[in-house]
């Protein structure tokens, strides 16, 4: 299949609303345009090298530093490399999903990296790109969501008035502000039915009797779509966290496709396109929230007005075919004049779901089989998978790497041998080289892995994993100059304090206790509420395995009274600091120190006790944390 122009993007292939909007309904509009060949292809796929190479512009939905010398090469080739970031993951929910992977600091940096490397970045509202360029100097472009298409309005069936809400779990706080409101509102109005589609846990936020009350667990867009046809009067919540405030206008567009008439939140999402009292109506409190109800639940005709304009704004106005031309001429102002031209291999071909110029290469036996992998703890029966995967598929780079790590991990001679297989593949991958690294060092070749090691961060700074294993093996090695190699890893992650604290145990006694201190101050104040936790544990160790021996000094006195009350949750560093207070002879001071240690212990054996199994109801909690911090005052 010949081409003039090949777009690549790599991403996750899913059926929720925000992998058709973001990903693959966009591709397909692109692909549309005269000589562009697009094409979707899984994270891990095994032809994913050869067409990133390929690819006139590459979309990255994720960063690896792994891939930095790659798209410095891509760009002195005059090809681009986009980086796709549409949601504000800096203030991400704490019950989402995704914040589990996201408070691990190593995350953090490869978002960073990738809005700081890529050639440019996309993402999907006017607000959000206003925070990415606060993070970046890369040209960052907002393209808004559109559909992919709109159906004809059909007329309002027969049935009772009926009022809803549709979201994902990350709405959850959102939902469970209104939520008493809403149940005392609908208590009031006896006429009006409710219909909510989310994850069962959000079922009984609400409680109504079965006539009244339809819910649909939550599931994919194809599934949310269907279920907007239930709805008359659709509610749009949002809590004006920077996360939602960076939120797309997707719902307004969901919502008037389908012909309901919405009441949105008054804030960054809706501002641009809902106008008040013509496509839908906006609110600034809950009380002009139930006023805007009360009025569309009592005059039909303004219901029957809104839905026919909001339908007809987004027929003439937020369709794909009408605004991807928007989004070619952007990556075409960073390309070279000329097209390049080519073709897609047979074999991209054979593996691919193909519509026109529009191709996906999904997930298949031996991705899924890798991802597998990945995912459970090395056996024999994992390396035998993976052994038969790299023989089937001898070029599959993250299947050989993948093997040469277990290999390694085992102690197995031919680790090596197979990771020179993975670095002819690719020369510049930092993740081989630390692995090839720590082969020769557990070979007994420590100077050699130790060469390899700083000549790879040397290369590529910005690969954490180099970074570890070079701490690691200085450490292992007593090298004499491993405190400069730690500052030097602390310029290029500066927010990593897990590599900062490996980092600091290179150094001299002297030195190492006022620097554990100075990233205390520094980075507590930097922790969200729910890192608090994992970072208490990795802070604390590090104090102990540094201090312990010297809890009579005055510095490790200073540090402990620091990180006693930074991680006020640690009965750890309480005990520890309980110590040192009696070794200065503040007895007193020392013995309510080791009281507060107890106190500690004693709220944890509660916890476990009232809760040996994880029941979920602490979610609870963090809506309301997210709630109080949100709002000035609660109406009764």
């Amino acid at each position: 299949m010949q081409y003039q122009w090949l777009i690549v993007q790599a991403c996750e292939f899913q059926a929720d609303g925000d992998a058709v909007h973001r990903f693959h309904a966009p591709s397909h509009a692109l692909s549309e345009l005269p000589g562009v060949c697009v094409i979707d292809v899984c994270l891990n796929h095994r032809r994913l090298p050869e067409l990133m190479q390929q690819a006139d512009v590459l979309i990255l939905a994720g960063f690896d530093a792994d891939l930095v010398p790659f798209v410095e090469q891509r760009r002195s080739q005059g090809k681009i490399t986009m980086f796709e970031a549409n949601d504000y993951y800096y203030d991400i929910q704490s019950w989402n999903p995704l914040a589990t992977r996201w408070y691990d600091r190593a995350l953090q940096a490869a978002c960073r990296q990738g809005l700081e490397l890529c050639d440019a970045v996309q993402t999907s509202m006017p607000e959000l790109a206003r925070q990415w360029r606060l993070r970046t100097t890369r040209p960052v472009v907002a393209f808004l969501n559109q559909l992919g298409e709109v159906p004809p309005l059909e007329p309002r069936p027969n049935r009772p008035l009926t009022i809803g809400w549709g979201g994902s779990p990350g709405h959850f706080a959102d939902w469970f502000h209104l939520a008493p409101k809403l149940q005392r509102w609908l208590e009031k109005n006896p006429q009006v039915h409710l219909a909510v589609m989310n994850s069962e846990f959000a079922r009984s936020f609400i409680q109504l009797s079965p006539e009244r009350y339809h819910y649909t667990p939550f599931g994919s867009l194809a599934d949310y779509l269907a279920f907007l046809k239930r709805l008359d009067i659709g509610l749009a919540p949002l809590l004006p966290s920077d996360y939602n405030r960076c939120r797309s206008d997707v719902k307004f567009l969901e919502y008037a496709s389908r012909g309901v008439v919405g009441i949105y939140a008054e804030l960054e999402p809706y501002r641009d396109s809902v106008v008040h009292g013509e496509t839908g109506l906006v609110y600034r409190t809950d009380e002009e929230l139930f006023s805007h109800l009360d009025c569309l639940v009592s005059d039909a005709a303004l219901r029957n007005r809104l839905r026919q304009q909001a339908h007809a704004y987004v027929v003439g106005n937020r369709q794909l075919r009408q605004n991807i031309q928007t989004r070619w001429d952007f990556y075409r102002s960073l390309l070279p004049a000329e097209p390049r031209g080519g073709e897609v291999s047979a074999g991209v071909l054979a593996l691919a779901e193909r519509n026109g110029r529009y191709l996906q290469l999904r997930a298949q036996e031996p991705e899924q089989t890798l991802t597998k992998i990945q995912k459970t703890p090395t056996s024999a029966e994992s390396l035998n998978s993976l052994r038969n995967l790299v023989e089937q598929h001898p070029d599959y780079l993250p299947a050989l790497q993948t093997l040469g790590y277990q290999w390694n991990d085992q102690r197995q001679p031919q680790a090596l041998n197979c990771l020179e297989r993975a670095r002819n593949l690719y020369p510049q991958s930092a993740r081989t080289l630390a692995e090839i690294a720590r082969c020769h060092f557990r070979n007994g070749r420590a100077q050699d892995g130790l060469e390899m090691l700083k000549r790879t961060v040397e290369m590529n700074p910005h690969s954490l994993t180099a970074w570890q294993y070079l701490l690691k093996l200085l450490q292992a090695a007593k090298a004499t100059d491993g405190a400069a190699w730690a500052a030097k890893s602390r310029e290029f992650h500066p927010e990593n304090y897990g590599l900062a604290l490996l980092g600091a145990r290179l150094y001299p006694l002297g030195e190492a206790i006022p620097l554990l201190q100075n990233l205390v101050e520094t980075h507590a104040p930097t922790l969200a509420p729910e890192e608090l936790a994992t970072a208490s544990a990795a802070f604390s160790e590090a104090i102990r395995e540094i201090v312990s021996p010297h809890l009579a000094t005055p510095v490790a006195l200073s540090l402990l009274t620091v990180a006693s009350r930074a991680f006020p949750h640690s009965a750890l560093l309480s005990n520890l600091h309980s110590f040192a207070l009696r070794a200065a002879g503040r007895l007193e001071d020392g013995y309510r120190e080791a009281v507060r240690a107890l106190e500690l212990r004693r709220a944890a054996q509660t916890f476990r006790l009232e809760f040996p199994r994880d029941d979920g109801i602490f979610f609870y909690g963090q809506f309301s944390e997210q709630i109080l911090g949100h709002t000035s005052h609660e109406t009764n």
